[in-house]
């Protein structure tokens, strides 16, 4: 660890002001992803045990739902951001730890309270977000996206082809990381967030989120009956969706990144709303071969890399206009992880074959 006195540590030397916060919030995705929103590490933990993954991992979505609504009232400079991350990373270590001892009521205590602290958490980084320059928030959120689901890959696999215990334990190294690159970040607030222009907002802020967030909820209720219906019918290919699953996510994420900067990315949406239409149509009618599901996995996720990327990113570039960015970023995900939620519940509740929860995301 670098001395106090020292305005530059060690990783901020080697990565940047820019990098660092977003390397340490990957590593934190990445065991979220993994383990707490829908994780693989969950689903094949249950299998071990032979009990129903349901409640944790839809206890779990609620918690981080919560998590993120209340981080803005709760987390409002960036000092108390940045020592939400140096109490929360590490805490998150004994509570995945739990996982490696038998199922117990503990297991639900541990994942509804790591649920939560990520959510708390992922909305505090709002305040680093911002500090990225407007102009380059558009790469930093898609560099976080995908540092985020190449960690998750590289767990999932572990999980299901190695060894779940191992992942586990992982997932903890992946935490002590986050810890690591936490210590490095700043915590002084940045004086490029003026009242000044917080105070002259040509636009009614309110009314252009409340839209986007009806918007984002919408389109991830088709995540959600994702989450549930795609992975219950392509099961028996858990060698190959293990890590191909989010490979088409990231590839889209790069394509956006390196071929649409400073440009007007709108005419994106159309392109991804079609590829949920026909991943959904193609689910309708395709059997559950490899072909069918590399055709329907690489249309569902490329088109949820090109919508995550244009959200998150609307919501970062929002930031400006909020004297807490961490209320901005975390009510906008938090509308995420409600559709989400929402379209699980559906999912749980029908067909998994495909006709309602085809014609449910095609409506």
């Amino acid at each position: 660890m670098a001395p106090r006195g020292n305005k530059e540590g060690l990783l901020r030397i080697a990565w940047g002001e820019r990098h660092l916060p977003v390397v340490a919030h990957a590593l934190f995705s990445g065991w979220m992803l993994s383990f707490l929103f829908e994780g693989q590490i969950i689903y094949a933990l249950a299998r071990l045990h032979q009990i129903s993954p349901t409640f944790l991992v839809f206890s779990g979505i609620a918690a981080c739902f919560g998590g993120l609504l209340l981080g803005g009232l709760l987390i409002n400079t960036k000092r108390r951001a940045k020592r939400l991350f140096l109490h929360s990373y590490p805490l998150c270590i004994p509570l995945s730890l739990i996982f490696l001892f038998p199922p117990t009521v503990l297991w639900n205590l541990a994942m509804i309270g790591g649920s939560f602290l990520a959510g708390i958490s992922t909305a505090a980084w709002g305040f680093y977000l911002k500090e990225s320059p407007r102009k380059e928030r558009f790469k930093t959120v898609a560099d976080l996206l995908i540092l985020s689901n190449l960690f998750m890959i590289l767990l999932n696999v572990t999980a299901i082809h190695v060894s779940v215990r191992l992942a586990v334990i992982a997932s903890a190294l992946l935490l002590a990381g986050a810890f690591f690159a936490a210590l490095q970040l700043p915590e002084a607030d940045d004086s490029r967030s003026t009242p000044a222009v917080i105070e002259k907002i040509p636009f009614n802020l309110i009314q252009l989120l409340g839209f986007l967030y009806v918007f984002i909820f919408i389109i991830t209720i088709n995540s959600g009956l994702m989450y549930q219906v795609f992975g219950s019918a392509f099961a028996h290919l858990s060698w190959l969706s293990s890590w191909y699953w989010a490979l088409p996510y990231i590839a889209a994420l790069l394509l956006v990144r390196n071929s649409f900067p400073g440009k007007d990315r709108g005419n994106l949406l159309y392109i991804g709303i079609s590829m949920i239409g026909l991943s959904f149509i193609g689910f309708l009618y395709l059997n559950r071969s490899v072909p069918a599901y590399l055709l329907i996995n690489t249309l569902m996720l490329g088109a949820c890399g090109v919508y995550d990327l244009f959200w998150w990113t609307t919501l970062g570039e929002m930031l400006d206009f909020h004297a807490n960015p961490a209320l901005i970023l975390g009510t906008g995900l938090a509308a995420n992880v409600l559709g989400v939620f929402t379209g699980g519940v559906f999912g749980q509740n029908t067909d998994p074959q495909g006709l309602p929860s085809s014609l449910l995301a095609l409506t």
